[in-house]
């Protein structure tokens, strides 16, 4: 996560949450297990928001384009 928010990818709000701004991808595949929160994905080209939650694994593909939200705290 340091080396994403170092290249810009996340905008870091006051209250930790992160807004992924831009659709971003890696050479690498990204797996992501949602420990606690909640938020949404973006895949591709599609404007299809996809919601995650607490207990959720996401995995992108290499080279695969992504971006969405994510909340500490799961908004009520």
């Amino acid at each position: 996560l340091h080396h994403m928010v170092g290249k810009n990818y996340f905008l870091l709000d006051n209250d930790g949450n992160y807004q992924f701004t831009n659709p971003h991808n890696h050479a690498e595949f990204e797996i992501l297990l949602i420990q606690k929160g909640s938020g949404f994905v973006q895949i591709g080209s599609s404007e299809t928001q996809v919601p995650f939650q607490e207990g959720d694994l996401i995995i992108f593909n290499p080279f695969e384009a992504h971006c969405g939200s994510y909340w500490k705290e799961t908004p009520e």
